[in-house]
């Protein structure tokens, strides 16, 4: 088992990226989080926004993670409307009480990000070790490398972890 675990909600896979290419670099264990319903075109996009805007629970299948077993679980979101989306805040809701220490990532396309961030500390509870915003183009152009070196390199000291220098790309 890895001191380190990355539980992620993607919709357009934005984040799945982001959470795949953290988990290389810091030698991480990955969870997604599992819509029960599809969020697909049109129909699923609008779904998303009435529940994020109502605040609404999402239908999720939960990653089965022993969180206790972590020394930090970074937990990733995208943006939805300025909020963190409906999957994660479900997922943070029903968690928050036994998480560890936290790290925060959030991906967004516009704006938003910095209220994303601290709803993630408010529903976790907790002042996260690091959080990260990223936008889209940095992720689509795959020019945050950079970034997500330094994030990583925060989370693995929280966690106690020796990192390969360099670490991998």
């Amino acid at each position: 088992m890895k001191p380190v675990a990355i539980v992620y909600y993607t919709r357009t896979g934005n984040t799945q990226l982001v959470a795949h290419e953290l988990a290389q670099r810091i030698s991480a264990d990955l969870f997604p989080i599992q819509d029960a319903r599809s969020r697909r075109g049109v129909l699923g996009f609008l779904r998303s926004l009435w529940e994020v805007l109502r605040q609404r629970e999402a239908q999720i299948v939960a990653p089965d993670v022993a969180l206790g077993r972590y020394r930090v679980v970074v937990v990733a979101t995208p943006v939805w409307a300025s909020n963190v989306s409906s999957p994660v805040s479900t997922w943070l809701k029903r968690s928050a009480a036994a998480l560890p220490d936290v790290a925060f990532v959030c991906t967004y396309g516009g704006s938003g990000a910095e209220s994303v961030l601290k709803g993630l500390a408010n529903l976790a509870g907790k002042v996260p070790v690091a959080q990260l915003a990223l936008r889209e183009t940095e992720i689509r152009r795959a020019t945050c490398g950079e970034k997500l070196d330094e994030f990583g390199k925060i989370i693995a000291v929280a966690a106690g972890m020796s990192l390969p220098s360099p670490m991998p790309a």
